[in-house]
C-alpha cells in the first residue's frame, strides 16, 4: 500500500489495516483489547454487517498500536487535514530550519507531481489523489512549524 492509499483510506479499511498490520494480526492485538482474536477480526471486517468497533475500541487500538490511520481517515473523510503536535525536548533553531526545509521539499514535490500529472491535458483520478497527498503532507508539516517555533522560543525567556 502506497502513501497515497494509506492517506485517503476509508475508516472501514483503516481500522481493518490497523489490526491486521500489527505484529501478531488480531490475534496478538485483540487480549491487549480485552477481547477474542475472532471478535476483533469481525468487529475490523468491512464486510461485516453485525459487530462493530466502537469508538472506545478504535481509541484503544490506536493507543496500543500507535497506528492512527483511523484518525487520518476520519479527518479526510470530514475534510480535514490532520498532524500531530510538535514536542521535542531538546528542539533547537537548527530543527526548525530542518522543519522548515522539509515544508518546502514537500511543495517541490506538489510542483513536480503537478507537471506530471498535466503533461497530457487531462488530471485522472490517481493523479488528483497524489496531488491531494502532496497537499496534505505539505499542510501537516506547515502546521507543524507554529508550535515549533513557540516551543524554542518560549524557553529563551
Amino acid at each position: 500500500m502506497n502513501d497515497v492509499q494509506q492517506l485517503f483510506m476509508s475508516i472501514e479499511d483503516a481500522a481493518y489495516h490497523t489490526a491486521h498490520d500489527y505484529p501478531g494480526k488480531t490475534e496478538s492485538l485483540a487480549p491487549r483489547m480485552g477481547m477474542p482474536g475472532a471478535v476483533l477480526r469481525n468487529k475490523v471486517n468491512p464486510g461485516n454487517d453485525r459487530n462493530h468497533l466502537t469508538l472506545d475500541e478504535a481509541v484503544r487500538m490506536m493507543e496500543l498500536t500507535d497506528d492512527h490511520r483511523i484518525l487520518h481517515a476520519l479527518a479526510n473523510y470530514f475534510g480535514y487535514v490532520m498532524h500531530a503536535n510538535v514536542f521535542e525536548p531538546d528542539a533547537d533553531s537548527h530543527d526548525l530550519l530542518s522543519r522548515f526545509n522539509q515544508v518546502y521539499a514537500q511543495i517541490g514535490d506538489f510542483a513536480r507531481d503537478l507537471n506530471k500529472c498535466i503533461a497530457d491535458g487531462e488530471l485522472q483520478r490517481d493523479e488528483d489523489d497524489l496531488l491531494q497527498a502532496d497537499v496534505y503532507k505539505a499542510c501537516a508539516l506547515l502546521q507543524q512549524l507554529l508550535p515549533l517555533v513557540r516551543q524554542i522560543y518560549s524557553k529563551a525567556k
